[in-house]
């Protein structure tokens, strides 16, 4: 199977199939009495027309170079997805610590970075965010396991509890 990608002069699949019903007719002495010209294809044009034995070929909207670009783009993310199974800690530095980070210092730190607000708290509510950031310090660092996807699956009920009979 030959891929045909989009390029300068050929920007549609209608375009291909023009281009070589024309070559067709071309050829064909009985429906080109005039003497139309030669359609111009290209190399790839050629191997798909095969002498007028068309053989099967596909479509791709893409260039070959943003084909490319989208494999590598993929191979990078399938390598980082691998690092990060090989390496739970990495995981946790450039994943969950930014958020952990981030909730530190929008929840917690925000406020305690206003010492007029802060004083102005009970006590009980001081404890209660001393304990929420000491609980974010440690975020990744309780959860070892992960649940993935195939595992919730599993758990659902066949039949929801809300659907009576």
């Amino acid at each position: 199977m030959i891929i045909y990608y989009k390029n300068n002069t050929v920007q549609t699949k209608e375009q291909i199939e023009q281009l070589l019903s024309e070559m067709d007719d071309f050829v064909n002495p009985n429906k080109n009495p005039s003497g139309k010209p030669q359609p111009k294809l290209d190399y790839e044009l050629m191997k798909i027309w095969n002498g007028g034995n068309h053989l099967e070929w596909e479509w791709s909207e893409k260039t070959p170079k943003e084909d490319a670009q989208r494999e590598a783009n993929e191979q990078i993310i399938q390598d980082k997805i691998n690092e990060y199974k090989n390496n739970l800690e990495l995981f946790k530095n450039e994943k969950i610590r930014l958020w952990r980070d981030w909730a530190l210092v929008n929840w917690f730190d925000s406020l305690r970075s206003k010492p007029e607000l802060w004083e102005d708290q009970s006590q009980e509510i001081k404890n209660e965010a001393l304990a929420m950031r000491r609980e974010l310090l440690d975020f990744p660092d309780k959860f070892i396991n992960y649940v993935i996807d195939k595992t919730i699956e599993s758990r659902k009920p066949a039949k929801p509890s809300y659907i009576m009979e």
